[in-house]
């Protein structure tokens, strides 16, 4: 069912694409019989039925009265398209078809059965191979076929737990680490604007910064500096932050971006990551929203590492265990540091964290003695704390 599915939609696009190629040349050079032409008025003739995307399909195959929709959208569409595919790429030396899929989280429902999710997203990458292999017959020129696929993290370790050969899936993932590349972020945050603002090449862009932002001088930093500071390092985020910030300029009539602009995009990032934190734990701890309001109703910013692990032993909810994974998630999801705030030190697992609070222990005889001023805490990170008023988080408990 799958298979047939993604076949469908990345051959749609595919012969989408060569339509689009062919529209900008001289259409009088293309011979009645051509190839060509008869790329174009299939397009043409199914141009609905083309430009579905995969949950568009997915619900029109479901919802078909047919008795077998899915040999149809075969005699329909994607034979038809394989042979006119075959025979347009054939006269083409040298040939790559790279497929980006994007937003497939849109379709990660927890509250449904994951493992039919699970099936969806691994069919793409096993059909990509059936689809090299097709383009590929009765023609001396190989066609290379890519995927790059845009998966949250929770989404692939849950699918590594699920796939038949997960040393396959560890084999071609790449982490996209922005943290690594802040000049990167910071230049692809900048083409944005050049855009929005249809501005040329040769305008000098620190000007723009300094015609749009006028935060508070007192913090001595630039305004991307402070966006580093409070937005995690991908450029999702970072545009979202942005967008609020210009949201509440516009809203205030204020001329440029302000402080008080800044502080209000500061809360409404901090709650837009704390609902998607939910939602990517959810799956690994259902109740995890109940653990986290649990936490927040004693501890605001901060709560030492041996009353953090007490309390979610202490909720009844058994998810919760075991603890260390939980915590683990939680720091590496950014909600949580752990730190040491004698020395400074971050640590990123629970069992890491552990050992340095049992070396902080004094040894006296035969026993050993807690510090009177605890060491090692587990503190929200700046982009979460902003859900937080100012009175509670001077009240630390």
């Amino acid at each position: 069912f799958f298979y047939s599915i993604w076949k469908f939609v990345i051959y749609s696009k595919t012969i989408l694409s060569i339509f689009e190629i062919l529209l900008k040349k001289d259409q009088s050079l293309f011979e009645e019989n051509s190839v060509e032409k008869r790329i174009m008025n299939f397009c043409e003739e199914n141009k609905v039925a083309l430009e579905r995307h995969f949950m568009e399909t997915l619900r029109f195959v479901s919802k078909s009265n047919d008795e077998n929709p899915l040999q149809i959208i075969h005699i329909e569409y994607i034979n038809p398209i394989v042979k006119l595919l075959l025979e347009y790429l054939g006269k083409i030396k040298y040939r790559e078809i790279i497929i980006l899929a994007d937003n497939l989280d849109k379709t990660w429902d927890t509250h449904n059965d994951l493992s039919i999710q699970v099936d969806m997203l691994l069919s793409l990458f096993e059909v990509t191979g059936i689809i090299e292999n097709e383009l590929t017959k009765d023609s001396k020129n190989k066609t290379k076929l890519r995927v790059v696929l845009f998966l949250r993290e929770d989404i692939f370790n849950y699918m590594l737990e699920h796939a038949r050969e997960p040393d396959k899936l560890i084999l071609y993932k790449h982490d996209i680490d922005w943290s690594n590349f802040p000049d990167k972020l910071k230049q692809l945050i900048e083409k944005r604007f050049q855009y929005v603002l249809e501005l040329n090449e040769t305008v000098n862009i620190n000007d723009i910064w300094s015609e749009y932002f006028s935060l508070d001088p007192r913090m001595k930093k630039a305004a991307f500096e402070r966006l580093q500071e409070v937005c995690l390092p991908r450029p999702r985020d970072m545009l979202l932050f942005m967008r609020q910030m210009f949201e509440s300029a516009v809203n205030n009539s204020h001329d440029k971006v302000l402080e008080q602009d800044f502080q209000y995009a500061l809360k409404q990032y901090a709650e837009f990551l704390y609902q998607n934190l939910i939602a990517e734990m959810s799956a690994a701890f259902p109740n995890i929203r109940e653990i986290l309001n649990a936490l927040h109703k004693k501890y605001y910013d901060r709560i030492e590492l041996e009353h953090l692990v007490s309390e979610i032993d202490k909720m009844p909810f058994n998810e919760c265990h075991p603890v260390d994974a939980l915590i683990n998630s939680l720091v590496s999801n950014n909600y949580f540091e752990l730190r040491n705030m004698g020395t400074g030190e971050k640590y990123t697992e629970y069992c890491i964290a552990r050992e340095g609070l049992v070396e902080s222990y004094s040894q006296v005889l035969f026993f050993k003695l807690r510090p009177k001023v605890p060491k090692i805490y587990a503190q929200l990170t700046p982009q979460y704390r902003g859900r937080f008023d100012q009175h509670n988080i001077n009240n630390i408990v």
